[in-house]
Order: structure tokens, then C-alpha cells, then sequence
């Protein structure tokens, strides 16, 4: 588990390194800047040097919660076109002809050859042969099932927060109060239990939290 305060600045030297998976492996890695990459199975994803932007090359396949840094992009380099974010959390699974791309949080412009294209929270586009497709909006996170039970959150509101712990733990979240919804978390998690998860959101945002019946009441 990884957990860092709202307010708090991140390392943002960025040094060239890699990180490769084997055929049933993940690896949960916090880059320089303090951004997550969830990588999965049979990929491979380097840290390149770079002075404008961070700059990242990926084989295969992962998920990015990205530090909010508006004056250092976040770029994501495949042999088929990039994509390019300021501070949001999204996957991109490469192929031999381009990959797809799926958005969870904030907006990804998608850079191909031919076009070019913007993703926002709750959409899919793909890049294939050069060209990028229209963004689609998609109902159910199905592309993100590979990760298992992990959560990884950069300045996320609480409301996203609660609705994806909902979800990975097949729980009810209530926020007590509605003052919550301004509320922000940046943690990540892997495999932990319920309780542990909850009491280190309510600990980010210094609230109570309590579990009782499968519902987790945060604040009162």
C-alpha cells in the first residue's frame, strides 16, 4: 500500500529505468513523480529520459493514476502513437497494431499518426494502423478486472473514492456528511482488506470510519 497526503510534493527526478512481467506476474511500481503504474503480465514498461515531459515506453499492458503536474505531461510512447495526460488515471493495452486505450478519470488526448483524438473519464478509443477512433463510452470497467483488487487514487474526489471501493469490494460507502464530496485521496492499494483500505481513506481526509453490516459509513 502506498499513501501520500494531499498537499504533499513528489520526487520528480526522472531516471531512466524498467520494469518487465512474466507470463502470470503483476507489478505495482511508483514512478519518480509519484505516479502508480499497475503493470500487467507479459509487459514490459521503461522510465526514458526526457526534460519537458515524463516519459514513459510500454509493451503490453497498464493502468496509470498520474501525479497532477500541469507543467510536465504525462506521455505514454507505443510502437503504434502515444498518449498524452497532465493528471489522471487511465490503461493502455498494446498489440502489434496499435493499442486501446480506457480512461477511468480525467481526459487522455490519444496522438496518432493520421489524427488525433481526446478520451475522457468513462470512455475507450483504440489506435490501430496509425488511426485513432472515436472515443465510446463504456458502462461497466470490464478492461480493468486484470488488476485484481487494486485502487490507486491521485487527488481523486471522496465521491469517486467511495464508488470504487463499492465496487472492487462489493460494498455500500456512505459519506455522512456532504462537505465530503470536496475531499481528495491519493493512495494506492494492493490486496488489502476492506478495513485496512477504508481506515487509511478516512485517515488521508481526517475523518471517522466505520464498517458495519457490509456498509462503510465515512464521517458523521
Amino acid at each position: 500500500m502506498v499513501m501520500q497526503s494531499r498537499t504533499g510534493s513528489a520526487d520528480t527526478t526522472w531516471q531512466p529505468t524498467e520494469i518487465v512481467t512474466g507470463a502470470s506476474e503483476l507489478a505495482t511500481v511508483q514512478l519518480p513523480d509519484g505516479s502508480i503504474a499497475r503493470v500487467g503480465p507479459r509487459s514490459r514498461l521503461r522510465v526514458l529520459s526526457a526534460q519537458d515531459e515524463r516519459l514513459v515506453s510500454l509493451e503490453g499492458h497498464a493502468f496509470f493514476a498520474v501525479m497532477k503536474l500541469p507543467d510536465r505531461p504525462f506521455r505514454v510512447q507505443t510502437r503504434g502513437g502515444d498518449a498524452l495526460a497532465l493528471g489522471t488515471r487511465f490503461q493502455v493495452s498494446t498489440d502489434d497494431r496499435g493499442f486501446q486505450l480506457f480512461v477511468v478519470e480525467g481526459r487522455v488526448a490519444l496522438s496518432a499518426k493520421e489524427n488525433r483524438t481526446e478520451v475522457a473519464g468513462g470512455e475507450t478509443a483504440n489506435l490501430i494502423d496509425g488511426r485513432a477512433s472515436a472515443a465510446v463510452r463504456v458502462s461497466d470497467p470490464t478492461p480493468l478486472r486484470w488488476m485484481g483488487r487494486f485502487l490507486a487514487f491521485q487527488s481523486t474526489p471522496l465521491p469517486r473514492v467511495a464508488a470504487e471501493i463499492e465496487h472492487v469490494y462489493g460494498v455500500r460507502v456512505v459519506l455522512a456528511d456532504s462537505s465530503l464530496a470536496s475531499e481528495s485521496v491519493t493512495a494506492t492499494f494492493t490486496d488489502e482488506p476492506l478495513r485496512q483500505t477504508a481506515d487509511v481513506v478516512c485517515a488521508v481526509i481526517g475523518k471517522p470510519c466505520t464498517i458495519t453490516d457490509s456498509v462503510v459509513t465515512i464521517g458523521r
